[in-house]
């Protein structure tokens, strides 16, 4: 007969592994950038950075370049 696993350490062994899995992602991530926000070409990543400056320096009242 099977082993029977309680739904709640079940749950939790689950989240720990999401955890575990989402750590290992985010240590991937090149810092700088939002997770999640990395390009994987030069091009889209120079678009992307210039339209984060933009949106800071609307965000902080600042004329665009």
């Amino acid at each position: 007969m099977p082993k029977v696993i309680d739904y709640d350490d079940f749950q939790r062994d689950v989240q720990r592994r999401k955890r575990d899995r989402w750590a290992k992602i985010l240590a991937a991530e090149p810092p700088g950038r939002a997770p999640g926000r990395r390009p994987r070409d030069p091009e889209q990543e120079r678009m992307l950075l210039q339209l984060d400056r933009l949106r800071l320096e609307r965000r902080d009242g600042r004329r665009p370049r």
